[in-house]
């Protein structure tokens, strides 16, 4: 990724970001990016990962200087915590995200699979984000159609977003990095650019 994000920096087509790339799942332990009894990720995501990266480069102030992006699992915390910490975040970029409706493999519990599941949350939502949402139609892990519902959810809401399904690509790396023009055009259209 900073290979190619140095392009598109080059490119004039993004504004410069810190990039940081913090793992989603501690032992290879998925928790929808929620807080779980012995893993808090998303209080650790939302405030321990910022705070750290304040104290040690210079960080803009408020979620318009606070982004996220991540694919797969990483794409589903994307998608979430703007919705759950919209005072932390102000945009969020799912590429092929985890199914938005949540993982009952992850959150046995269906009332809170469906509370704490991205979509159920932009349809209640009163936050002013900005979440950017792609998927290609060969990726059977992220069917276009869990991202179309979450856009649907958010209609009518303060929530902004925009859908992108290439037509071909997998759940993989290759798929991922065709996204990153687009998505990191996003982020950097609804984040706060550094001044110089």
């Amino acid at each position: 990724m900073p290979q190619d994000f140095e392009s598109l920096m080059n490119a004039g087509t993004t504004h410069p970001f810190i990039l940081v790339m913090p793992v989603v799942d501690p032992g290879g332990i998925d928790t929808d990016c929620t807080d779980q009894p012995n893993r808090k990720v998303a209080t650790w995501m939302a405030r321990d990962v910022p705070e750290l990266i304040s104290h040690t480069f210079r960080t803009l102030p408020g979620p318009r200087g606070w982004s996220l992006m991540g694919f797969s699992t990483g794409g589903f915390c994307s998608a979430r915590l703007p919705l759950a910490y919209p005072k932390a975040f102000g945009a969020g970029a799912a590429l092929n995200p985890d199914p938005l409706t949540g993982d009952k493999s992850v959150i046995p519990n269906p009332v809170t699979r469906l509370r704490t599941s991205p979509t159920y949350m932009v349809a209640h939502s009163n936050a002013a984000v900005s979440i950017f949402l792609a998927t290609s139609a060969q990726d059977r892990l992220s069917p276009p159609y869990y991202l179309q519902q979450f856009a649907k959810a958010a209609a009518g809401t303060r929530v902004q977003t925009q859908v992108v399904v290439l037509p071909t690509g997998g759940h993989n790396y290759n798929t991922w990095t065709r996204l990153y023009p687009a998505a990191f055009a996003f982020l950097s259209r609804h984040t706060t650019a550094p001044k110089p």
